[in-house]
């Protein structure tokens, strides 16, 4: 195993499967987007909410991590 592949089994195995948590950081996402409404997409604590929902998907399907919460509080 190469290196490249090494750290995608070490990601799947913290973060869970990519298409998993893409899927369900997509399904929060569009949820933001439906209560605010596409006007607010673009403002910059909308874009965090966004990367805040995909590190709580990363939570949800994968193995606990410290990282995933430190990312969030950052």
């Amino acid at each position: 195993m190469n290196e490249h592949e090494e750290i995608i089994v070490a990601r799947e195995d913290s973060h869970g499967p990519a298409e998993e948590t893409f899927k369900l950081t997509a399904t929060f996402n569009a949820d933001i987007m439906k209560a605010l409404g596409p006007t607010r997409v673009q403002e910059p604590h909308v874009v965090s909410l966004f990367n805040i929902m995909q590190k709580i998907a990363r939570i949800i399907c994968g193995q606990y991590h410290p990282d995933h919460w430190d990312d969030i509080i950052g």
